[in-house]
């Protein structure tokens, strides 16, 4: 079987803003490539669906130039191979190419879309980052705590730290069309009971909040983290909650699990903790960002797009940080009262419908110490 470094670059834009992708292909960092990842069928101009499409496509913004499925290909590739190429510039071609080869082949023969979009919003978020000249050191898995390490360590010239870790969830697809409703807060046992009791007579189907994943992603992060040695020094968690079943609102449900008033777990240690987060990471985690990524932001990955319909949220959980100077990002004020349920809110408005007439229920059963 010939390798696919030894056939034709098949893109057939061949200017030099693609250099980098072509040189991809042409030195064999592609050959072990599933046929079915994003890059190849972006390259071969055969990239008709994608995880997420549906959703991305429908919440997408008006920022010119629109993207559509006309342009989206060569805006993707092209802006993938500049962000790649400078990324190649800041950490050197053997670290990049072990980024190739281990996260964006995505499983090579075994693909998974998923595996391949958490790559894609490292990129995204590091390259925010590194696009400052603000920082003298840029160190990609920079080893600290052994073999586990977060994404990128950046150091400033007045020495100011800030190590970043980013986070993708795997979402299983589920037809945006169909009735569903998801209560964002943690329920009791009688709670959940009654919430799909509800869902079940209103022909709804019910879904929990994937409080596991949230867990998952700050344990993960804790052991990759060092504890802050000062006030100078930033642990950054980014979590794109983007593909879930309610965009665009998707990063909302992240959001209130972690900071609602009654059970949110970062805002309450003790549930935190009873749900199996390390105590460590309420010291070591310096700031979570959940966010719901766009069709724009996917097509240049910027991460910048998010802060056009504010589809983000920073949760301060060491207060007294600089976030601003050194994130450009300002820390939410903690809301007192929080949406404690999503629906399908392209559907249904006014007070009489499911979604809004099932908050009492999910107030009532809400679980608390």
């Amino acid at each position: 079987m010939s390798r696919r470094s030894e056939s034709e670059f098949p893109y057939e834009d061949d200017t030099i803003i693609f250099k980098f992708i072509k040189d991809m292909w042409k030195d064999g960092w592609l050959d072990e490539f599933s046929d079915e990842n994003f890059l190849i069928r972006a390259m071969e101009n055969r990239l008709s669906d994608f995880l997420g499409k549906q959703q991305a496509y429908r919440d997408n913004t008006l920022l010119y130039p629109i993207i559509d499925e006309r342009n989206f290909v060569p805006t993707f590739l092209m802006n993938f191979s500049t962000k790649m190429m400078g990324l190649c510039n800041i950490f050197g071609e053997e670290e990049i190419k072990k980024f190739v080869l281990n996260q964006l082949s995505a499983g090579k023969s075994n693909y998974s879309e998923e595996q391949f979009f958490r790559a894609l919003s490292e990129i995204s978020v590091i390259t925010y980052f590194c696009s400052s000249g603000y920082w003298k050191d840029k160190i990609y898995e920079p080893q600290l705590n052994g073999k586990k390490n977060p994404e990128v360590r950046l150091v400033s010239k007045n020495d100011e730290i800030v190590d970043i870790e980013v986070k993708t969830p795997g979402f299983a697809q589920i037809n945006i069309n169909e009735r569903k409703l998801m209560p964002t807060v943690l329920l009791s046992q009688e709670g959940r009971t009654e919430i799909e009791k509800y869902c079940k007579e209103n022909n709804m189907k019910c879904l929990m909040p994937r409080v596991a994943k949230l867990k998952d992603f700050i344990n993960s992060a804790t052991e990759k983290f060092e504890i802050p040695r000062n006030d100078k020094h930033l642990n950054l968690l980014f979590i794109n909650w983007s593909y879930s079943e309610f965009a665009p609102d998707a990063y909302l449900e992240a959001y209130s699990l972690l900071v609602n008033p009654v059970n949110g777990i970062i805002r309450n240690k003790e549930i935190g903790m009873k749900l199996g987060i390390l105590e460590e990471a309420y010291e070591k985690i310096s700031a979570i960002v959940v966010y719901s990524d766009s069709l724009n932001g996917l097509a240049y990955l910027d991460l910048r797009h998010i802060w056009i319909k504010q589809k983000f949220r920073m949760i301060a959980v060491r207060p007294n940080a600089n976030f601003r100077k050194l994130t450009g990002m300002c820390a939410d004020k903690d809301p007192d009262k929080i949406v404690c349920v999503l629906g399908d809110e392209y559907k249904e408005i006014g007070a009489d419908s499911p979604t809004i007439q099932a908050i009492p229920i999910i107030e009532k059963y809400m679980l608390r110490n």
